[in-house]
């Protein structure tokens, strides 16, 4: 509700000082109306009082005045029969005028706490802009002069932090439209010739090719395509762009949009049967969608694109190693959508596919002999942006929905199985918020590592990387212990223990219980709901990880600032401002199963 405006009549000279050279100002004079034309202008409530008290209006316009403030206040004011005196309508004009300034007071004093908040929040945030203008202007001198330091005590020029050098230039954009446009076909045609028998999620697929084509947990077998002439259409246009485009040498996937709700997430086309060096060509038909990319390192960027009836889009197979791209769900668009991905494809060589070790045996191992650690040993307790997630089977598996909930901030899992290998990310950590570590345990299983031996590769260097990138956050999320391998869990217990105490000492490593989080909330539960066969070992059940992924979000969204009942701080995220000792640390709890 705006502040009341009154409507007088009266002469603009009266009011404005300097509207009419040596005219009378009112309020300094206090003089009356003089000669000039009357015309209506609006006021506030507190202006026309002024012109009253000073008798700068005259007996018409009080009466005017007196009609007007009486149809909103009948209750106060009586009717102009009934109040023949111009003195007494000047009164209760006077009264009625400062009831109207009431009603502004109380307005603003009923509206105090939404004033408070709405200038509070704006001064938040500038307090923040420059709260991170000085914190990068800090860190930028900081991370300039280490690595001069190191430079000169190491005398090698490659060693500069690139803090200190002028920012990359973006990534050029992986998404080309070609100037093909093969609006000529419709939807209604695909519907017709095409096999929609396979489903994947809420979209329809059906795929033709002389090679099968295997993504995720989908494979299609080789399906020749249908007679007619429309494929031979499509192909004989695209091979005005490209004429390696041939049916026998490229794939087609046609995927099927009922409408705004059928949608693909963030996804690369980097499987090993896509030939290295190709392009991957798409032609969409139907409703206008929107398609979104964005890098998996490098400083991020995302790109909204959208593919109208008849486009066609180019993407190169080694984009893939760094964009990703997807699809939306926009529930206001009602019109189904066909889209056709041709990819050029081969056959893999045996040896490109990775061999992970089995298990070793305890026979196998010589473990040193060392005294089990005491509750005495721990040391005293003392925003759009990336997460990058590096991940054993664990979270690799997890669909994005589930880990993009964070807002303001998207999650780029890196399917990873070495702890010792995440260096190789090393150069990007700097360009992601958090870097969330879930993996190790096949270190230990699978490689002949030991909980010291792994720690003296890892913790020194992942300190020293906490130390470069102040600015991002480590977690690292604990090493989930088996069920009977006993050897093993000594170690893990170990390592568990030695990576809490580091996340204790480096100010911007966590360390997340997800062992502590398994143990409490499937303490009675049976194996097989914790335990699950996969197609290498055993791995936790898909209720296991659903409810580590949620905990861990809600953990990760709080610590970015996100608010809402989704996230909130967690028991089971500690480092140097928690005191807690994980579950898995002294004593090595297991599950235990009825």
């Amino acid at each position: 509700m705006p502040l009341p405006i009154t409507t007088v009549k009266t002469s603009r000279a009266n009011l404005d000082p300097g509207s009419a050279p040596g005219s009378p100002s009112l309020g300094r004079s206090g003089s009356s109306v003089s000669g000039g034309t009357l015309q209506l202008h609006g006021f506030t409530a507190e202006t026309c009082l002024k012109l009253l008290e000073a008798g700068a209006l005259d007996d018409s316009l009080i009466e005017a005045e007196y009609k007007s403030m009486r149809a909103r206040f009948p209750n106060i004011l009586p009717t102009s029969r009934n109040t023949d005196c111009i003195k007494s309508k000047r009164s209760y004009l006077r009264r009625g005028l400062l009831e109207t300034l009431r009603e502004g007071q109380d307005y603003i004093v009923n509206n105090y706490d939404t004033l408070v908040t709405t200038l509070s929040s704006v001064i938040t945030k500038l307090v923040d802009a420059c709260d991170v203008t000085a914190d990068a202007a800090r860190c930028a001198t900081r991370d300039a002069a280490s690595a001069a330091a190191a430079v000169q005590r190491q005398g090698c020029g490659d060693l500069l932090h690139d803090a200190g050098n002028p920012p990359p230039p973006p990534l050029e954009a992986p998404v080309s439209k070609c100037e093909l446009n093969l609006n000529q076909f419709e939807v209604g045609q695909f519907l017709d010739l095409c096999d929609f028998s396979d489903h994947n999620g809420n979209r329809s697929v059906a795929y033709y090719g002389t090679l099968p084509y295997t993504y995720g947990r989908f494979k299609h077998e080789p399906a020749p395509y249908p007679e007619g002439p429309v494929f031979d259409s499509i192909f004989a246009s695209l091979r005005t762009i490209d004429p390696d485009i041939s049916k026998e040498s490229y794939s087609c996937l046609v995927t099927y949009y009922e409408n705004g709700n059928s949608m693909i997430p963030l996804h690369h086309d980097d499987e090993p049967c896509i030939v290295e060096d190709s392009t991957i060509y798409t032609v969409c038909l139907g409703a206008t969608r929107v398609l979104k990319v964005s890098n998996i390192s490098g400083p991020f960027q995302e790109l909204h694109i959208p593919l109208e009836h008849g486009d066609v889009y180019s993407m190169t197979r080694a984009s893939q190693n760094i964009w990703r791209h997807g699809i939306d769900r926009e529930p206001l668009v009602k019109d189904p959508r066909i889209s056709l991905t041709l990819r050029k494809m081969r056959t893999p060589p045996a040896d490109e596919k990775q061999q992970i070790p089995p298990i070793a045996k305890p026979s196998t191992r010589r473990l040193p002999e060392r005294p089990q650690p005491t509750t005495d040993d721990l040391p005293a307790p003392p925003r759009t942006e990336r997460i990058l997630l590096l991940a054993d089977s664990l979270y690799n598996r997890t669909p994005q929905h589930v880990l993009n909930t964070i807002p303001s901030h998207m999650v780029v899992c890196r399917p990873h199985y070495r702890l010792t290998e995440i260096f190789g990310f090393e150069p990007d950590f700097k360009n992601n918020s958090m870097v969330v570590l879930s993996c190790g345990i096949n270190d230990l299983s699978r490689y002949n590592e030991t909980a010291e031996s792994l720690a003296s590769k890892v913790c020194d260097r992942l300190a020293r990387s906490c130390e470069l990138n102040p600015r991002t956050k480590f977690i690292f999320n604990s090493l989930t212990l088996t069920a009977d391998q006993g050897w093993l869990n000594s170690e893990l217990t170990s390592f568990n223990n030695t990576m809490f105490e580091l996340s204790l000492n480096v100010p911007n490593l966590y360390y997340f219980d997800s062992h502590g989080l398994i143990s409490r909330e499937f303490r009675r539960s049976r194996r097989d709901d914790v335990y699950e066969i996969g197609g290498n070992g055993i791995h936790l059940s898909l209720a296991v990880r659903k409810l580590v992924s949620r905990e861990l979000m809600s953990a990760l969204g709080a610590l970015c600032g996100a608010r809402g009942d989704r996230f909130r701080p967690s028991e089971w995220l500690h480092n140097a401002a928690s005191g807690r000792q994980p579950s898995c640390g002294r004593g090595g709890r297991r599950f235990n199963y009825n």
